[in-house]
């Protein structure tokens, strides 16, 4: 008992020394070498007995690194000594030199009345890179993803992509519009044409039948201007046409208010007024009926000024 009395005496004179002593504090890595894109735990270890800590649950990081999750570090005891502390994994996303700042926690030792503050040496942290060095075009990128800057980017690409496509919809319907209106009005004029054609191969005139003749001219010309320009015209009387088209900018040339002051009254007055024309007469009034037609046609360069 007594060869074993100093060695007893050392070892409480050892514990009772320490409680004098500062805490023992370490903060270091889990892993030896670190590579692009690892996930390391970096402890913040309390190894001291009857010492109460509250530990940070966060770390300081570099934009290059992101603490990705902090926990405690269960208490246990390693060879009769109580170790607290706690662990955060930190995703790192660059290469070269990062250094994790210094950490501070705050400790009273059982018995004591007022916390004291202690703090770490920063961990400087080595990462390597994933490339040997011999591929081409490929590098390292620099800092984490970010899920916000993919979502600016992808908002932004279809807000562009929107708007291009409301361009090129709002084109199309008025390319469609107008070259529907234009085949409407090609339609007309061939329409137009044939009917006068075919009123002129009856020859209704040569065997005197002026009455019939007028009003099918008359009829193809009130036809072809409503369906030509959209008008509604049909319940009109002849000088209620002839002052309506005079307000219309399609019909506003001169010559062509001429013709319409030459061509309607003549019809008139063979359809109501028993007025029997001549051969010459009725010739002459088909020519005015064709060329209100030749002179109302759409042509090309209306569609060029129209786009």
């Amino acid at each position: 008992m007594k060869r074993f009395l100093p060695v007893i005496l050392i070892i409480f004179a050892s514990h009772t020394f320490r409680f004098a002593e500062d805490i023992k504090l370490s903060f270091k890595s889990g892993k030896d070498k670190i590579y692009f894109s690892d996930k390391i735990n970096l402890d913040l270890v309390l190894d001291e007995k009857g010492v109460t800590a509250f530990f940070p649950e966060k770390i300081k990081v570099s934009p290059e690194c992101t603490l990705l999750r902090s926990e405690d570090i269960k208490s246990g005891f390693i060879f009769f000594r109580r170790i607290i502390g706690r662990r955060y994994l930190v995703g790192v996303y660059t290469t070269g030199t990062e250094i994790i700042p210094s950490m501070e926690i705050q400790y009273r030792r059982k018995g004591d009345a007022e916390w004291k503050i202690k703090k770490t040496e920063p961990i400087v942290l080595q990462i390597h890179s994933l490339l040997t060095g011999k591929e081409k075009d490929i590098y390292d990128i620099k800092g984490k993803r970010s899920g916000k800057g993919r979502k600016f980017w992808f908002t932004l690409l279809a807000m562009i992509i929107g708007c291009f496509a409301l361009i090129y919809g709002s084109y199309a319907v008025r390319k469609y519009l107008y070259e529907r209106k234009l085949r409407n009005e090609m339609k007309a004029q061939e329409i137009a044409f044939k009917e006068l054609d075919n009123l002129r191969k009856k020859e209704l005139p040569d065997v005197g039948k002026f009455g019939e003749y007028y009003v099918a001219l008359t009829d193809i010309i009130r036809k072809y201007i409503d369906m030509r320009f959209s008008y509604r015209s049909g319940k009109m009387t002849t000088e209620e046409f002839l002052e309506f088209v005079k307000t219309q900018v399609e019909l506003s040339d001169i010559e062509l208010q001429n013709i319409f002051k030459k061509f309607f009254p003549q019809s008139d007055f063979v359809k109501f007024a028993d007025y029997m024309p001549d051969k010459y007469e009725a010739m002459e009034n088909f020519k005015r009926a064709y060329e209100i037609v030749e002179r109302t046609k759409p042509v090309e360069e209306t569609k060029n000024s129209e786009l």
